[in-house]
């Protein structure tokens, strides 16, 4: 094998790093490629998620264990049978900023049932580009620079370069390792709540820890919430995708809450529709008029297709399909986290919100070093740990999400090179 470590810069790093003092580049180019990380012998995420790209780019027989979204299997066909009457229809054109009517309304019916959110839908509720837009617009709407945001570490590799960009100061809450699980304490964001605080922004289900939140604790954080005027983004991208029987509570639902609250949606990681980049949020009318803004002079409009895509899953026998997914999910997790404990140096917790596995990895080899050895020596992919926060130097994200068979030979792969560290 041709040498599989490299210390040099790739093209595209030694570009980002060069342009990182470029005069031309805005404080929002800058804020975003997160550097600050390196003033403390960490790797910045953004520019090793770049490196890990191009290190990548052509390699052949790659593993794929870093993937967010179910690779292996398609949609429902009810939902691809939309799709194809949609282009028979010539849904071509623009929709219009505010999406579908019959959409929206259909939203807020789901809302409603499975959420407990009572959203109006002419109003309060906006088709969007997957749940990444709405990350976008809640932190560009309600942080000024040098606003405080409290965020999770470990968080979705997402959100800290958006608040780093806009300038918000990102204060970090841990979740903390214990030898029974990861675990949330309410009490760490009230420690850190100051007279510059002015969002919460977490997901639930929590990616990459798997972690629940439970209606104890989101009271806990609506109480702070309602103390001292923060308002919350709450990413529920997960929603649909608990196991065990757990049940999954939005905050937003709360008393209260829905004044002060940002919640994200998506139908992707669910139902096998990454490549539509649907999903839509909720939030009060009066930040909503903002958020038309945003998506009008952002993107013009959510795509057509997309949307008559989310309106199968909420009109169709979803529930019905979605049973044996989540059965396979959740062997393919149990799967996941016996393998990993039975690797040496590799401790992990079983999910229960979402099929992440965030595994820690005692050896000297930090993440985002493993994670390049694995890709370029096992050619396995994985996350490494500090793309999702300060707290990640000696972790790793695993997918339970890509189907049995690429887990059996990614994992064959990790189990043989974990062996010689």
């Amino acid at each position: 094998m041709a040498d599989t470590k490299t210390t040099r810069p790739t093209n595209v790093e030694a570009r980002l790093r060069a342009t990182a003092r470029a005069p031309w580049l805005s404080d929002w180019g800058k804020r975003a490629l997160n550097l600050d990380y390196e003033e403390v012998g960490l790797q910045s995420p953004v520019v090793t998620s770049h490196r890990i790209a191009e290190l990548g780019d052509g390699l052949k027989d790659v593993v794929n264990l870093s993937a967010g979204g179910q690779i292996h299997r398609d949609p429902p066909q009810f939902v691809m049978d939309a799709v194809r009457q949609a282009v028979d229809e010539k849904r071509f054109h623009y929709p219009g900023v505010r999406g579908d009517g019959d959409l929206r309304v259909a939203l807020a019916e789901k809302l409603a049932c499975d959420n407990g959110i009572q959203a109006d839908p002419d109003t309060e509720i906006l088709p969007t580009i997957g749940a990444q837009m709405p990350i976008d617009g809640a932190i560009r709407l309600l942080v000024n620079p040098g606003d405080d945001v409290l965020l999770l570490d470990p968080e979705y590799a997402s959100i800290e370069p958006v608040v780093r960009g806009y300038g918000g100061n990102v204060i970090s809450v841990p979740a903390h390792d214990t030898p029974s699980g990861w675990v949330f304490d309410p009490d760490d964001v009230r420690k850190r709540v100051t007279p510059k605080t002015k969002l919460f922004a977490f997901s639930n289900g929590h990616n990459p820890t798997g972690l629940l939140f439970s209606r104890e604790q989101l009271h806990a954080i609506a109480d702070l919430a309602h103390k001292h005027g923060f308002w919350i983004f709450s990413d529920e991208e997960y929603e649909k995708l608990v196991f065990d029987g757990r049940k999954h509570t939005s905050i937003a639902a709360l008393p209260g809450m829905f004044e002060r609250t940002v919640s994200a949606y998506s139908f992707s990681k669910a139902y096998c529709m990454s490549g539509l980049r649907i999903g839509y949020m909720a939030a009060p009318a009066a930040f909503m008029d903002h958020m038309y803004n945003v998506i009008r002079f952002e993107a013009q409009a959510v795509g057509a297709l997309g949307q008559r895509a989310a309106l199968a899953v909420l009109r169709g026998p979803s529930e019905e399909w979605l049973r044996p997914v989540i059965a396979d999910l959740q062997a393919d997790r149990d799967y996941l986290v016996a393998r990993l404990n039975a690797m040496p140096h590799v401790r992990a917790h079983t999910p229960v919100g979402c099929y992440f596995v965030y595994a820690r990895v005692d050896r000297d080899v930090p993440s985002w070093e493993l994670a390049e050895r694995l890709l370029l020596e096992a050619r396995i992919s994985v996350i490494s740990g500090t793309n999702c926060g300060r707290s990640g130097k000696h972790y790793l994200r695993l997918s339970g999400c890509v189907g049995r068979q690429r887990l059996v030979e990614g994992l064959d792969r990790m189990e043989r090179m974990m062996k010689t560290l």
